[in-house]
């Protein structure tokens, strides 16, 4: 019986301090990873957006300062500026080359005589939702600076203000800038 007995406790102590892991504690240990694992997926995908964002954000910043740089080296020394708001078109004329730019379907554009085509926007990037134009005049007379709602040719304009309304995932932007028409300012000195 003693032998039975002796038997009986090596086998209960060999199951009790047995190696491995119980099937609570696989799980508690699996529960615990998927938690990290979820964890560490949300910083990713967060990391990805804020990147996917910031090159949106920085491609339509090299746009818009190539629209900027081309308006004003095209405007600078034009004689004839019109701008038709009924169609949002502005046309002028910077010697023997004439351009005519506006918006179509989230584009900005920008033709001249020769037929090259300057497009910016309409894609995935952004989109250039409206475009305003005004001008500055000078009144010689009085020697004193006006506000203009359009530009024509007859206005003794000086400076073109630019407005484009441009939205870029669900970011709405404000561009504002000046162009002053060098060549009006130099001829009323």
């Amino acid at each position: 019986m003693m032998a039975g007995l002796a038997l009986m406790k090596k086998k209960y102590y060999s199951r009790r301090f047995s190696s491995g892991f119980s099937l609570v504690e696989l799980m508690i240990a699996m529960v615990l990873g998927l938690i990290v694992l979820a964890g560490v997926g949300h910083v990713f995908l967060s990391a990805r957006m804020s990147y996917t964002d910031l090159q949106r954000i920085s491609a339509m910043q090299d746009n818009v300062g190539f629209l900027s740089d081309y308006l004003v080296v095209s405007l600078r020394g034009a004689e004839n500026v019109v701008w038709d708001s009924s169609d949002n078109r502005l046309g002028f004329q910077n010697g023997d080359e004439s351009y005519e730019c506006f918006l179509v379907q989230g584009q900005f554009r920008c033709e001249d005589d020769d037929g090259v085509v300057v497009e910016l926007g309409g894609g995935d990037d952004f989109l250039f939702q409206s475009m305003d134009v005004g001008c500055m005049t000078y009144d010689v007379g009085a020697a004193s600076f006006a506000s203009a709602a359009s530009c024509d040719v007859s206005d003794n304009a000086v400076l073109v203000r630019f407005e484009f309304l441009v939205v870029s995932g669900a970011v709405e932007s404000e561009l504002v800038f000046n162009v002053a028409l060098r060549n009006r300012v130099i001829n009323m000195i």
